[in-house]
């Protein structure tokens, strides 16, 4: 068998495997890029191979080195372009307690998925601090917030809970709240203009998102936490 033939076995089983190991990494419409543009490639090599008999030379260096800038390519866009993708559209901090030595961050999303269907989980906030530090913030799930504004978010309404009973469709769009404990460290600290909010989560196939988030200079609202009553408790 020629060298030549070789090369072209080998890339045709890198063009064949890539985009199945991009769909479970990436998505799908990642791997769909994928796919066209090995698909662009090996017609590419289709051509060669018809052109070689012309003398036009066959590189297949350089034609690997074109795959892998493809793949290079389509990795630095699925990154730029993940498929779920969380807008703030309004944020707000307490203090939970009296001598205001503990605080609370609230946030109200909009969860964009322009991918296959999934749910969200392990949802994390790090609070990194005009001086360098980073805190990690602890999770508020099963709690009922009032904010100053009068409106109240129950358990049923945090984004954790919400995708884990529907997860978020193709193309869909779910609002709802996160909200994120930072004991031992003041409200003054955690919304100072120079800190930077650092929310992240997981989708259903384990693959991290994230956004970063400063607090508006303007002054915002505040809340109340209260523990969730199960249910079937009085009140």
């Amino acid at each position: 068998m020629k060298r030549e033939d070789k090369f072209g076995y080998g890339f045709l089983l890198l063009g064949f495997a890539m985009p199945f190991f991009i769909e479970h990494f990436f998505g799908e419409t990642a791997a769909v890029i994928a796919a066209a543009i090995c698909g662009l490639v090996g017609i590419g090599f289709i051509f060669a191979g018809h052109l070689h008999e012309r003398r036009i030379p066959w590189n297949p260096v350089g034609y690997s080195s074109i795959m892998i800038i493809a793949i290079v390519a389509t990795s630095w866009w699925m990154i730029e372009n993940p498929d779920m993708r969380v807008v703030v559209a309004g944020s707000s901090s307490a203090e939970t307690d009296e001598a205001g030595v503990d605080s609370a961050v609230l946030f109200n999303v909009d969860l964009f998925n322009s991918g296959p269907p999934s749910v969200t989980q392990d949802w994390k906030l790090e609070a990194v601090l005009k001086n360098g530090e980073k805190i990690q913030g602890s999770r508020i799930i099963n709690a009922v917030i009032t904010t100053d504004g009068g409106r109240t978010f129950l358990p049923k309404d945090f984004l954790d809970n919400m995708t884990a009973v529907k997860p978020i469709v193709t193309g869909g769009r779910l609002r709802g709240v996160v909200g994120f404990r930072f004991d031992g460290i003041p409200r003054t600290r955690i919304d100072d203009l120079d800190t930077e909010l650092v929310l992240s989560f997981r989708d259903v196939r384990d693959r991290p998102f994230k956004t970063k988030y400063h607090f508006p200079a303007l002054t915002h609202s505040t809340f109340d936490v209260k523990p969730a009553q199960p249910a079937g408790t009085p009140n």
